[in-house]
């Protein structure tokens, strides 16, 4: 599953990190792609061990930074989807 995620990531455009703190065992197997990719972005309160490597850094709420991204874009947020159940993924349309 790893090897599969890191291709994704060899093939975006950019790669757009959202509120963690990047210090977990999961994103310490995606070090060679994440730091190499020279498409990060890392929106987030606190600092994480990527900053350096990011191409753009944004120290800020990650929910007033997507509502001013999406607004820029002219995309119309989604209402959020019902609570419980295994059905909670929304997915974002253009």
């Amino acid at each position: 599953m790893v090897q599969a995620a890191k291709a994704l990531i060899e093939d975006c455009d950019l790669v757009l990190v959202l509120g963690s703190s990047m210090r977990v065992v999961t994103c310490e197997a995606f070090d060679d792609v994440l730091l190499n990719s020279g498409h990060l972005v890392v929106c987030n309160l606190q600092l994480t061990p990527y900053d350096k490597a990011a191409s753009l850094r944004i120290f800020a709420d990650c929910d007033d930074m997507m509502a001013r991204l999406m607004a820029t874009l002219g995309v119309a947020p989604l209402p959020p989807p019902p609570f419980g159940g295994s059905n909670w993924f929304c997915p974002l349309r253009f």
